[in-house]
């Protein structure tokens, strides 16, 4: 079963003498010494490797130990080095930021040239189009093929790109909205209640579409029967099937809520973007709304309900007590909050766009920009949140307090960030047809600083009333990739 690695191309001159390239030997690095091997081997590595690079990694801790096992199981694995194997076979994760920015930078040159493709587009776990039967690629949107990419980045880039290319939303606009939401409440559920304000936010954006709560709830309940069904293959063929539908996760059941969700962005997109898809055939405007329901349940709408209760209940997390930098108060902040911890109501406007920053660096909500190296099929993996956190170079790139968590100058964030696939784009064209770089960054960055600022303004304005938890600081449970959570009470 073993084969002769293969360097990477986009490694040949910067990991010299590091060995072997990490996945590029089908066995990879573990063996189980069954007696099914070789067939076998490849179904337990790769049922291995998800266990620990998804359930492990993704399970909440103990506040004291917020680095937990990832932290561990990626310095095991790499060795110190800037790669190593992937949670498949034949494929490799990169985790060194300077590797992963050069990758991003180079991809369209290469795709271009036909040495890449963006399968399977969504963290490097195959999928098999249960749920994209409408996508000639079979997958989430973004393992589109080059041509149809081309074709429909320049479009979502107007949906969703920074407030002078939308033209639906500007600062101002994204605030008005926050401010409505808090207007008269008393508690946040930082799970639901953010998960529908989120949705309306992005359709009302994105599409003209003005949700009501119920609507909302439907919307972002399709993610998890989505994600089972997009790993299972075409035909299971066994028990799975009836317990899937008795869950709700059934396929049949899901792809009909879909489709009604798609009917519904078609005639959206239509009046949207008028001349832009007049020339568009029904399958092709089909393939736009199915991006639109990707990018609102594993993109955007996934990433930024993921930052915001970070960002919300960190300050109150034993681990965030005990790492969050003491702050002078800026002029506007409420002086009964004091000095001498951190605190949100304390931060300026400055501020408090680089503690985003931070969190989503320290946090990173994004796991993985994977691809395919052609002919090889080799599976690359850059790891976007090992990159801006844990990557064996962070200390050249973030300082050697890369491990703390500090408020570093905007300009930090924007020259090293791979957060959004940052690298993958170019500069002044914000919607060029092979950019990579995620098309609603901005947005995305909008509406979490919208979101903090009313939720400072409501506090402010409560009249000595906090912002409470109503978990105890124990049951605040906080990993690499999310914390528990729970109500926030004005008390």
């Amino acid at each position: 079963m073993s084969v002769a690695p293969t360097p990477l191309a986009l490694e040949a001159d910067e990991c010299e003498g590091e060995g072997p390239v990490p996945g590029a030997d089908a066995c990879c690095y573990r063996c189980f010494s069954c007696c099914c091997c070789p067939p076998m081997c490849a179904l337990l590595y790769t049922a291995y490797n998800i266990c620990c690079f998804t359930l492990k990694w993704s399970k909440p801790t103990a506040a004291d130990a917020a680095d937990d096992a990832f932290t561990e199981h990626a310095l095991l694995l790499s060795k110190g080095t800037a790669r190593f194997a992937g949670p498949e076979p034949n494929c490799t994760m990169i985790i060194g930021n300077a590797l992963v920015r050069r990758a991003l930078a180079r991809f369209a040159e290469r795709e271009a040239a036909g040495e890449v493709d963006r399968s399977p587009g969504y963290l490097g776990v195959t999928q098999y189009g249960r749920v994209w039967p409408e996508n000639p690629w079979k997958s989430i949107a973004l393992g589109a093929d080059k041509a149809h990419h081309d074709q429909m980045r320049p479009l979502v880039a107007k949906l969703m790109g920074s407030a002078q290319l939308s033209g639906a939303w500007s600062a101002e606009s994204l605030r008005a909205s926050a401010d409505a939401f808090f207007e008269k409440r008393t508690s946040v559920d930082l799970d639901v209640d953010l998960q529908v304000w989120v949705q309306q936010v992005l359709h009302r954006v994105n599409l003209g579409i003005e949700l009501s709560e119920a609507e909302a709830k439907q919307v972002f309940g399709l993610f998890n029967p989505m994600a089972v069904n997009a790993c299972l293959p075409p035909c299971v063929g066994c028990c799975c099937c009836p317990l899937l539908w008795c869950a709700g996760y059934g396929t049949s059941a899901t792809l009909d809520k879909k489709r009604g969700l798609m009917a519904r962005y078609k005639a959206a997109l239509r009046k949207r973007l008028g001349e832009d898809v007049a020339g568009f055939d029904d399958a092709q405007l089909t393939r736009l709304a199915s991006t639109c329901v990707d990018s609102f349940l594993f993109a955007g709408g996934r990433s930024v309900v993921t930052v915001l209760p970070i960002a919300v209940e960190l300050p109150h997390t034993a681990w965030g007590q005990s790492n969050l930098p003491a702050l002078e108060p800026s002029p506007a902040a409420d002086a009964k909050a004091g000095s001498s911890a951190f605190s949100l109501g304390t931060l300026s406007d400055e501020q408090r766009r680089r503690y985003i920053w931070e969190v989503i660096r320290r946090f990173p909500p994004v796991g993985g920009f994977a691809y395919t190296e052609r002919p090889s099929g080799h599976r690359v993996i850059l790891n976007l949140g090992q990159a801006m956190r844990y990557g064996s170079d962070a200390p050249a790139v973030w300082g050697p307090d890369a491990g703390k968590f500090v408020l570093r100058p905007l300009e930090a964030y924007e020259a090293n960030s791979v957060a959004f696939g940052d690298p993958a784009s170019k500069p002044g064209e914000e919607a060029w047809p092979s950019a990579r770089v995620c098309p609603g960054k901005e947005l995305a960055l909008g509406i979490i600083d919208a979101f903090l600022a009313s939720y400072v303004a409501a506090e402010q304005a409560a009249k000595g009333r906090r912002w409470t938890p109503s978990l105890p600081q124990k049951k605040l449970a906080l990993s690499a990739y999310g914390v528990t959570t729970c109500i926030m009470t004005l008390s």
